[in-house]
């Protein structure tokens, strides 16, 4: 677990921050984490925590941001959709930046939240209501969201190039209990929550059920986010997968991206790295992706590919059960768990070789980092101060200022995006406690309650964290209730 997550069940801390007006401003810079055509830049917003801990008056919908590039002064095209949850509204902007860029290019922008709402304008996306289903489409391809089989995405109509009768055979599977598909819910939710300039995104939540929608005991539950681009032919997929209490789970599926014909619709399967690539033959085969980046089914013309660290194989026909390609096989203990990945559905360029080039092209990304004074300077006042305590003090002194060290670099790591705010929060607590442990104080929001030569023990608001120390630094390596044992 890491630490911005573990710091979180320390002690709350409240701060008051300078409130905003209806705008809210600060910087951001976009770095290529290869080399780049273009591509798009996504900010993820915890609107809840920015009103609380920065002081943002920003509502839970019905604003859009203006994004410029700092050096030209340029207005980048975006959008601004919001997605409701368990703990409250994500807002998500999204912007493209323009050009090829080399690895390593930095661009910095000037980011305003909270402007009245205006459609962009850019080609290439379409999202169409029709009776049972939502469709997307693009210049690439027509994907069918059905609304009475779980609202996952399933046809696909290929741009010139026939129709892929797709399904996401998503599932559950306990033996003796039987399998349970997302697909079966007959009544899931589906919400549209963009319909562009640059990307559609469809929501889905469904229950896992028989075919004759009975939901599976301890009600488990998937919400899905597929995000489809106006400029590239992929789909960025986001799974979480929860259940409250019940039993766990021998198997849990995800995208696995399923389909059956008569004749099948791929002639070859590749995969990378390194790129392998076979002819399709009914062998009745797993090509297994432990360990590749992508998994393809592909034509002279086009291709379906799973992107994601995390596959299990390729099927050719195994048991009669079809061509596809499967993502996470796991098993589920219950709680929550997420799973992202990236679907592309596009040209193949007429070979292995040639889609693989296409398939890094599209990995390359622009990583993003946001600025915020009102973060960054509580994080300089604890830097400062372990500065000045520096050597003062003896081993136990030394100790807890390590300590501080660590928390202070998790808050600034955490201060470098708007979603994970609380954890900024309670690292920024937890270091200031740590500080004046050190200084022999004893405060009430972060108590110092054990200290040793290679760990010590701080403890707030019923939660109790263990910090340790080795020849690699300092981690979190225990954390619990008050009165109860520790766990990892």
């Amino acid at each position: 677990m890491s630490l911005n997550r573990c710091v979180f069940l320390v002690a709350f801390i409240c701060i008051s921050l300078a409130a905003h007006a209806q705008l809210a401003s600060f910087e951001a810079t976009t770095t290529a984490s290869a080399e780049i055509d273009g591509g798009v830049a996504h900010i993820d917003i915890d609107l809840p925590a920015v009103r609380e801990v920065l002081g943002w008056d920003l509502a839970d919908d019905g604003w859009s941001a203006r994004v410029v590039n700092a050096a030209t002064a340029e207005e980048a095209v975006a959008q601004t959709y919001f997605a409701s949850g368990e703990h409250g509204t994500r807002a998500t902007v999204t912007w493209l930046v323009p050009g090829v860029q080399p690895a390593g290019t930095q661009v910095d922008w000037q980011v305003t939240l909270g402007l009245p709402q205006s459609d962009a304008a850019l080609d290439g996306i379409a999202v169409e209501r029709r009776e049972g289903e939502i469709a997307v489409r693009t210049r690439w391809y027509t994907v069918h969201h059905d609304l009475n089989a779980g609202g996952l995405p399933g046809t696909v109509d290929f741009a010139d190039a026939g129709t892929l009768p797709m399904l996401i055979n998503d599932r559950l599977y306990n033996e003796g209990v039987g399998q349970f598909y997302l697909r079966y819910d007959p009544a899931p939710q589906v919400e549209v929550l963009s319909e562009g300039p640059i990307e559609a995104v469809i929501r889905i939540t469904a229950r896992y059920c028989l075919p004759d929608g009975t939901p599976a005991p301890g009600d488990p539950q998937a919400t899905y986010e597929f995000a489809y681009s106006a400029t590239t032919p992929a789909v960025r997929m986001r799974a979480v997968v929860t259940q409250q209490g019940g039993s766990p789970w021998d198997q849990l599926h995800v995208f696995e991206m399923y389909h059956k014909m008569e004749q099948p619709f791929f002639d070859r399967v590749a995969w990378a790295p390194p790129l392998e690539s076979v002819e399709f033959v009914d062998e009745r085969n797993t090509h297994s992706l432990r360990g590749k980046d992508w998994g393809a089914l592909l034509t002279d013309d086009v291709a379906l590919a799973l992107l994601s660290g995390d596959l299990y194989g390729i099927h050719t026909n195994l048991s009669g059960h079809g061509v596809y390609v499967h993502g996470p096989w796991h098993t589920f203990a219950g709680g929550s768990t997420i799973f992202e990945g990236t679907l592309y559905l596009g040209p193949s360029g007429g070979s292995a070789e040639a889609l693989a080039e296409r398939i890094d092209r599209l990995s390359a990304r622009w990583d993003v980092a946001v600025s915020v004074p009102e973060l960054e300077a509580p994080i300089a006042q604890v830097r400062e101060a372990i500065a000045a305590a520096d050597g003062a003090g003896g081993d136990g002194a030394a100790w807890l200022l390590d300590v501080a060290r660590t928390l202070a670099a998790d808050a600034e790591t955490s201060a470098t995006t708007l979603s994970a705010l609380r954890d900024w929060q309670a690292a920024t607590a937890a270091a200031n406690g740590a500080l004046r442990a050190a200084e022999g104080a004893t405060p009430a929001a972060t108590a110092l309650i054990a200290l040793e030569d290679d760990s010590c023990v701080l403890a707030g608001g019923g939660t109790m964290l263990r910090l340790t120390r080795d020849e690699e630094g300092v981690r979190v390596s225990q954390i619990g209730r008050m009165g109860d044992e520790p766990s990892l």
